[in-house]
C-alpha cells in the first residue's frame, strides 16, 4: 500500500448518530466554536498550559491514526506509512500538507513537513489577530504522535514557522531526540502525556474487535477524485505514464505503430487514444480482431468483395481499410494472420491499394494502421509463420504496455473507476472497497491484467452488500478462497466443471483462443476440439 492510494471515500463512514474513521468514531465540529474554546482555554489558565494540552490531544491523535493506519493496511515501507499522515492531515480538513524531506536512518531521523491553509491559524487569527509566535500546537502534537507510533521512538516536531505570524506557510521539523540534541528541550514539557502508548493500543484493539459490526452502518461519502489524466482514469504509475507520453509524441505522425504487451493490458485502449488525439480523430476508428476470423473471412472483412466474386456475393461489400477512410484501423493479434493474408497488407504499407476480392483494380485509401499482439513477432519470423518485411513495416514505432502486475499503482485507481462505471450500469449506489479488497487487490498477481480487473470488479459489485466490495464479493481466484463444485441441482460432473472452466478462462481472455490454450496449458488443436465435444462453439457461436 502506498500512502497516495489512501481515497476519502474507503476510509470515512457516515450513518446517522454515528461519523468514523474505519470504525474509529469522530465528532464534526464547528470552527468559531473550536476558535472560542481556544480563548476560553487560553485566558483561564494560560498559554504555555493551553499550548500543552493542545499538543497532548493533537500527539494522541496523531498515534491513534498511526496505529489505525498500521491495522488497516499492509504498507510498502515505513516511508510509505509515514508518508500517509500528509494524506490523513488533508482527508480531515486540518491543512494542505506536503512532505519536503524525509530521512529514516538508523540513527538520524529528519522529516519536514510544510503546511498551508491551516485550521489552527485561522482559529487562532479570529479571536486573537496575527500572532508573534507559531500557534499550530494541535498539529505539531499529531505530527509528533503520528512519527511516534510509526517508527517505534520518541520524534517530537517543532514548527520554525507559521502563516499566524505572517509566514508564507507553516513548517514543521521533526526529529529523533539524538538529532535534536538539546535544541528541543524548551519544548519537551508541552508533549508530556503519561502511557498514551497503553491507551492507543487499548482503543486500536477495541476498534477491531468493533469493525465487523460497525461496517454494515456505514455510508460513504461521494469519492474525492484527484486529478485524472489524459484517459479519463487516474493514472499513478510511472510505467504507464510513459506509455502514455510516447503515445502522445508519436499521435500526430501518420507512421504505424506496433503495440505489444500481454492479453487484457489494454492495448486497445491505447490504440482509440492515441486515435483521439491525432489528426484523424474526426473519422473513423475500426477495430478487428484477427485471431477471431478464419482466414477467408479476415480478408473479406478488412478488403471487402465486389459483387459475383464468389458464391452468395450479390451485392458489393466495402471491407474495413475503406470504411477506415482517412481515419484509423486497429489489428488486433496481427501475430494470426495468415502468410497470404500478410502478402495483402504488406502490399497496403507499401502502395496503399488494396484490391476487394474478385476485384482486379486497385482502390487507393488513406488509412492509418496500428496493429497489437501479445506474441512474439520475432519469434514468428524465425519460425517462418510471419514476414520479416511486413514486421518492419509495421513495427516503425513500437509501444508495450506493461502487465497490470508492473504497475500497481494503477490498480486501486483502476478498480475505482470500473466500480463507479457499473454503479451507473447496475444502478447500486456508493459502490466502495473495504480496506481488507484493498490488500487483495493490491497483491494478486493479475494474470488476465486490466481486463480481468474490470470483470472481477462487475461480479464483486453484482455480489457486494449494501455497495461494500469485501473479499467474499471477489471472485475465488483472487480472494483465495477454494471454487465449491457443488449447486442446487447437487453435485457437477466432471464435464459441467471443465465447461465452466474453459468458458471462465475465455471470458478472461474476450474470446482469445491461442491465449486461452496458453493458460490451460493445452495446444489450440486441442482447445478446439474440448470446445466442440462441450458444444461451447454451438451454444456461444456469436461470442467466441
Amino acid at each position: 500500500m502506498k500512502a497516495s492510494s489512501l481515497n476519502i471515500a474507503e476510509l470515512i463512514q457516515f450513518s446517522p448518530g454515528f461519523v468514523g474513521i474505519q470504525g474509529r468514531r469522530l465528532l464534526i465540529h464547528d470552527l468559531s466554536s473550536l476558535s472560542q474554546f481556544r480563548r476560553d482555554l487560553i485566558e483561564s489558565i494560560g498559554q504555555n498550559m493551553a499550548r500543552r494540552i493542545l499538543t497532548r490531544k493533537g500527539l494522541f491523535w496523531g498515534q491513534a491514526d498511526s496505529a489505525g493506519m498500521q491495522r488497516l493496511f499492509n504498507w510498502k515501507d515505513k516511508n510509505e506509512w509515514m508518508m500517509a499522515a500528509v494524506e490523513l492531515i488533508e482527508i480531515m480538513g486540518m491543512a494542505k500538507a506536503e512532505v519536503t524531506k524525509l530521512v529514516l536512518e538508523e540513527k538520524t531521523i529528519e522529516i519536514e513537513i510544510q503546511c498551508t491553509d491551516s485550521v489552527e491559524v485561522e482559529q487562532h487569527q479570529i479571536e486573537f489577530g496575527i500572532s508573534s509566535n507559531p500557534v499550530c500546537w494541535v498539529m505539531a502534537g499529531y505530527l509528533s504522535g503520528y512519527a511516534s507510533y510509526c517508527l517505534g521512538q520518541d520524534i517530537y516536531f517543532s514548527e520554525s514557522q507559521c502563516q499566524g505570524t505572517k509566514a508564507s506557510n507553516c513548517a514543521f521539523i521533526g526529529k529523533n531526540l539524538s538529532s535534536w540534541g538539546n535544541a528541543i528541550n524548551l519544548e519537551l514539557p508541552f508533549f508530556f502525556a503519561e502511557d498514551i502508548q497503553k491507551k492507543v493500543r487499548q482503543l486500536t484493539s477495541r476498534i477491531s474487535e468493533q469493525q465487523r459490526e460497525l461496517a454494515k452502518k456505514y455510508k460513504l461519502l461521494k469519492s474525492v477524485q484527484k486529478s485524472s489524466d489524459s484517459i479519463g482514469i487516474e493514472t499513478r504509475s510511472k510505467a504507464y505514464r510513459n506509455v502514455l507520453d510516447l503515445a502522445y509524441r508519436v499521435a500526430s505522425f501518420d507512421t504505424t505503430i506496433l503495440i505489444t504487451g500481454e492479453t487484457g493490458a489494454g492495448k486497445e485502449v491505447l490504440a482509440r487514444r492515441i486515435h483521439e488525439i491525432s489528426n484523424r480523430s474526426k473519422y473513423p476508428f475500426l477495430a478487428v480482431n484477427c485471431s477471431a476470423l478464419p482466414e477467408s473471412l479476415l480478408e473479406n472483412e478488412l478488403f471487402g468483395h465486389k459483387a459475383g466474386a464468389f458464391t452468395g456475393a450479390r451485392n458489393k461489400e466495402i471491407g474495413l481499410f475503406e470504411a477506415a477512410q482517412q481515419g484509423t484501423i486497429f489489428l488486433d493479434e496481427i501475430g494470426d494472420i495468415s502468410l497470404a493474408t500478410q502478402v495483402k497488407l504488406l502490399r497496403f504499407l507499401q502502395s496503399k491499394e488494396i484490391k476487394p476480392v474478385g476485384e482486379t483494380k486497385p482502390q487507393l485509401l488513406d488509412v492509418r494502421i496500428i496493429s497489437a499482439t501479445n506474441l512474439d513477432l520475432d519469434m514468428l519470423v524465425k519460425e517462418g509463420r510471419f514476414r520479416k518485411d511486413l514486421l518492419y513495416r509495421l513495427r516503425v514505432l513500437q509501444i508495450t504496455v506493461p502487465p497490470l502486475r508492473e504497475r500497481p499503482d494503477d490498480i486501486l485507481p483502476l478498480a475505482r473507476h470500473f466500480l463507479e462505471k457499473f454503479q451507473h450500469k447496475l444502478k447500486i449506489s456508493s459502490l466502495r472497497l473495504s480496506t481488507d479488497t484493498v490488500d487483495l487487490l493490491l497483491n494478486y498477481q493479475w494474470p488476465g491484467n486490466v481486463r480481468e480487473l474490470e470483470n472481477a470488479m462487475e461480479h464483486a459489485a453484482i455480489l457486494s452488500t449494501d455497495g461494500l466490495i469485501t473479499p467474499e464479493s471477489l471472485p475465488g481466484a483472487i480472494s483465495g478462497r477454494t471454487a465449491s463444485f457443488t449447486s442446487s441441482q447437487g453435485q457437477k460432473s466432471l464435464k459441467q466443471i471443465e465447461t465452466e472452466h474453459i468458458c471462465s478462462i475465455l471470458e478472461q481472455t474476450a474470446g482469445n483462443r491461442a491465449e486461452t490454450a496458453r493458460i490451460l496449458k493445452i495446444s489450440e488443436s486441442t482447445l478446439y476440439r474440448r470446445l466442440r465435444s462441450l458444444n461451447i462453439l454451438e451454444k456461444n457461436i456469436n461470442r467466441w
